[in-house]
């Protein structure tokens, strides 16, 4: 997966900015194929699946699409349409800080 070379530095931004904020972050652990074939950040599979469960189960879900591989206009707006909250990194770093409210965004 070549997109990931690129997005996984903004992952682990984000990440970084949870932990500076005092917040949880929780990790999962999972093999990956040496190609890269099964990595968890391409926004059709795993992370649409994840969005959606924790929709489900009533947890607000935000997206930040720039820390995703192969994402889309249509597939953000479905997203939107599932009360996903879409956000840019800074949007993200701006709520975990405190600094920007939910309802802002």
């Amino acid at each position: 997966m070549p997109d990931a070379v690129t997005v996984m530095p903004r992952v682990l931004r984000a990440v970084d900015m949870y932990r500076k904020a005092g917040q949880p972050v929780i990790h999962v652990i999972r093999l990956y194929e040496a190609d890269g074939a099964n990595v968890g950040i391409t926004f059709p599979n795993c992370v649409r699946a994840t969005q959606l469960g924790a929709m489900d189960h009533d947890y607000r879900a935000g997206l930040v699409p720039e820390a995703c591989t192969e994402t889309s206009p249509k597939g953000l707006d479905a997203m939107r349409g599932e009360g996903v909250q879409i956000m840019s990194l800074d949007d993200l770093g701006s709520l975990v800080s405190g600094k920007l409210a939910r309802k802002e965004m």
